[in-house]
């Protein structure tokens, strides 16, 4: 049985060393191992706590300085791992422990807003039909529309702007009181209706709209249920128009007249219609 022995250059001029008649063998075509790592030393300090012999002995494992560098990347993960796995960081719309907790946020302070609103805005509906109900006062031909009117386009137009700037008061709701001060109209009026009226001026701009009769059928129980007495200007109007009133039949913007070429046709602030100029006939 033959022996082979193999040895690495150090090993070789070792035994060289030792004894010059050695020679070392090296195989011709042979890996050279790569230095296995170092292993991780620690350092241990033993520790006895108490004078009594039972008593345990603490060890104390204080790593060294220089540690292996695949052992020190293990260990630096494993914390990584670890910090991550205990992470206190919280993620966005999540409060952070150090600050202070908000409360959650109720519903309670919207509610009271929206209850308050909805009370006002029924207090002020309240008071808008409050204003425009004259349901306690009845006019002279009411019944069959024929109240006369002694009230100029511009003057109703001016009083129904003045209405509803109250608060609660709208087109719609004031169509709604023309309807119920005059319930034997065909048609009540229409907010369309009450848009083109205001948009007329003159002293009879607007004369045969409903809006015109009906307004003032309105404001005249609206003054007989305040107990205010009559105005200057109606107590002239009455004087002008006489016990018919304003004609509210004849659309004065579309009436044609024939006059002579130095004549002018014109409405006073009463909504009566004049002639002016013209010339004396001659021979």
């Amino acid at each position: 049985m033959t022996t082979e022995w193999f040895w690495t250059p150090t090993q070789a001029r070792a035994l060289t060393a030792i004894d010059p008649n050695t020679v070392a063998m090296q195989p011709a075509m042979l890996p050279v191992p790569l230095p296995a790592p170092l292993p991780t030393v620690h350092h241990h300090t033993l520790k006895k706590v108490g004078n009594s012999a039972d008593t345990p002995i603490e060890i104390d494992v204080q790593p060294s300085g220089k540690e292996n560098p695949i052992n020190s990347n293990n260990k630096n993960n494993n914390k990584k791992r670890k910090s991550d796995g205990t992470d206190n960081s919280k993620g966005p719309g999540q409060d952070n422990g150090s600050s202070k907790a908000k409360k959650p946020r109720t519903s309670r302070t919207k509610k009271s807003s929206d209850e308050s609103s909805n009370t006002k805005a029924s207090s002020k509906k309240a008071q808008a039909e409050a204003l425009l109900d004259v349901s306690s006062v009845h006019l002279e031909g009411e019944d069959i529309d024929r109240v006369p009117v002694y009230e100029t386009c511009d003057t109703i137009r001016r009083k129904i702007r003045d209405v509803l700037k109250k608060d609660g008061v709208t087109q719609a709701g004031y169509c709604r009181a023309l309807a119920r001060a005059t319930t034997a109209l065909d048609r009540p009026p229409q907010a369309v209706q009450l848009t083109r009226f205001l948009n007329n001026t003159g002293p009879l701009g607007g004369n045969t709209n409903s809006v015109f009769y009906a307004s003032y059928v309105l404001f005249e129980k609206m003054r007989i249920r305040d107990g205010k007495p009559k105005s200057r200007f109606r107590q002239e109007m009455e004087e002008k128009h006489g016990e018919e009133g304003v004609d509210i039949e004849n659309n004065m913007n579309t009436q044609c007249f024939t006059l002579h070429v130095t004549e002018r046709a014109s409405f006073d602030k009463y909504g009566k219609f004049h002639v002016t100029g013209g010339h004396a006939p001659t021979r």
